[in-house]
This record gives structure tokens, C-alpha cells and sequence, in this order.
């Protein structure tokens, strides 16, 4: 009895491999364009920034080695998975993949600071008799008109319906 599976499930075997490293290194770059963001809006530590990276990144390149081996190996026509040429790669991108998705999640969950952009107000001085100060919400709009010694302070939403 041929204990050997037939050439065309090798041949979808080696393709779902490829496909499966293709993900990876799909989430891997979603990962650090995670990672740019975050860093971009919010102060996050140079460490921590380093740190993620590098799993990430070198999960990135070692996806290419196997998508590059997987395409020599589909050309030559050796669909063999097993062998560890083929294996060891994968493994590594899977494993710094988790290291770099979970130093991500852990170094985000334990910032511990919230993060808020701080209240704006409005504050107007009129004439050194006092000033009149006042929260200025995003999606208003301020105007200040003065007539007979008079300051009016209107505020209304950005778009009115006239």
C-alpha cells in the first residue's frame, strides 16, 4: 500500500504554506503600521518602540524568505512541506509574529497614562477689568462683536442651517 499522498494535495499543501506565511506577513506589517501610528499620536517610549519593532520587522523579512523559498520550490517542482528548509522559516516568522503582537498589546495595555489632548479655553481680557474665560469645544465657532461699549460673545456650531 502507497503510503504517499498524491502530487496534486502536495502541491495544494505547499500552496496553503504559502498562503499561510502570506498572512503573517500581512499582520506583521499591519503590526508596525500599528505601531507608527501609535507613536505618532501619543508619546510611547523609545524602548518600547525598538523593542516591537524588531520582532516585527525580522518577521517581516523571514515571510519573504519563505515566500520566496515556497515560489523555488514550486518552480523546481518539490512540494515536499517537511523538509526543514522549508519549515524553519515559517516557524521563526510565526514566533516573532506572537513576540511582536504581544510585546505591542502588553507594552499598550501597562502605559497606564491616559492620554487625552488637553481642554482648550478661550480666555478674553477686556481691558484689565477681568478676564472671561471659556471651553472652546472642537466643532464651534467663536466670534466676539463689540458695539456701543457692548462685547458680545456668540458662539454656534460650524455649520447652520440658514
Amino acid at each position: 500500500m502507497n503510503t504517499n499522498p498524491p502530487e496534486v494535495h502536495k502541491q495544494d499543501a505547499m500552496a496553503l504554506a504559502i498562503k499561510v506565511s502570506q498572512h503573517f506577513t500581512t499582520i506583521a506589517i499591519g503590526g508596525i503600521a500599528f505601531l507608527t501610528g501609535v507613536s505618532i499620536t501619543m508619546p510611547i517610549s523609545l524602548w518600547f518602540f525598538w523593542l516591537t519593532l524588531i520582532p516585527l520587522g525580522m518577521s517581516v523579512v523571514m515571510g519573504l524568505v519563505c515566500l520566496m523559498h515556497g515560489v523555488s520550490r514550486l518552480y523546481r517542482n518539490n512540494y515536499n512541506i517537511y523538509e526543514n528548509s522549508f519549515r524553519a522559516p515559517m516557524k521563526v516568522q510565526i514566533i516573532l509574529v506572537g513576540i511582536g503582537i504581544l510585546i505591542l498589546c502588553c507594552g499598550l495595555r501597562m502605559d497606564g497614562t491616559t492620554h487625552e489632548l488637553p481642554q482648550k479655553t478661550i480666555q478674553i481680557n477686556i481691558d484689565g477689568q477681568g478676564i472671561f474665560s471659556y471651553p472652546m469645544e472642537p466643532n464651534m465657532n467663536y466670534t466676539l462683536e463689540s458695539s456701543d461699549g457692548k462685547i458680545n460673545f456668540i458662539v454656534q456650531p460650524y455649520f447652520t442651517t440658514q
